[in-house]
C-alpha cells in the first residue's frame, strides 16, 4: 500500500502560465486537477483568493481530440511547495483516456490577457486518495468475509456433529 500511494502522488505536475499554452507528457489514464497557484503568502490570508473564471482543455497530438476540464473547485483541496513558495487550490477537473503528448491550454473565460496567473496540472489528490482507498477497503472487506465465512462453516460443521452424537445416544 505504501508503494500505490507514493505512485498516486508522485506524478509530476505541469506548470503553465495563463492565458497560455505547452505541450505535456501525460504517462497514465484517470483523473486529473488543474490547480490554481499562489504565493504561500496569499495563501495565510483568510479566505484565500478566489480562482479567476478560466477555460483549461487537452488536445491530443496523435489524435487531434479535445477535452474540456470540468469546474471543480475545492478550497480545501490544496497542496503547499517547498521549492517554490507557492500553494495550489484544486478549481477544474479532467480524465485522461490514454497516456499520450497533449497540448495543454488555458485562457480566461472573458478574452482578456491580464493578469498572468500560474496553474499547475497533476494527479488529481482527492480521487487517488479515494481510489487508494477503495483499494484498501476491498482488501480489509474481502478479509472480513473470508474471516465470517470461515466461522460460519466452522458452527456448521459442529452443530452438525452435536446432532449426530444426540441421535447416537
Amino acid at each position: 500500500y505504501p508503494a500505490m500511494i507514493a505512485d498516486a502522488y508522485g506524478e509530476d505536475q505541469h506548470y503553465l502560465a495563463v492565458p497560455g499554452s505547452k505541450d505535456i507528457k501525460l504517462t497514465r489514464t484517470g483523473a486529473y486537477g488543474i490547480y490554481y497557484e499562489f504565493s504561500l503568502v496569499s495563501a495565510s490570508v483568510d479566505p484565500p483568493p478566489m480562482p479567476p473564471e478560466i477555460d483549461c482543455s487537452l488536445t491530443s497530438k496523435s489524435s487531434g481530440a479535445e477535452m474540456e476540464a470540468a469546474p471543480d473547485y475545492v478550497e480545501t483541496n490544496r497542496y503547499g511547495t517547498k521549492d517554490r513558495d507557492r500553494t495550489g487550490v484544486l478549481i477544474m477537473s479532467i480524465t485522461v483516456n490514454k497516456p499520450d503528448t497533449y497540448t495543454f491550454a488555458c485562457h480566461y473565460q472573458d478574452g482578456s490577457t491580464e493578469p498572468e496567473i500560474a496553474v499547475a496540472l497533476g494527479p488529481n489528490y482527492f480521487w487517488e486518495f479515494l481510489k487508494v482507498t477503495g483499494k484498501i477497503s476491498l482488501s480489509l472487506f474481502s478479509t472480513m468475509t473470508i474471516i465470517c465465512g470461515s466461522v460460519l462453516i466452522g458452527l456448521m460443521i459442529t452443530v452438525v456433529v452435536v446432532i449426530k452424537r444426540r441421535g447416537e445416544i
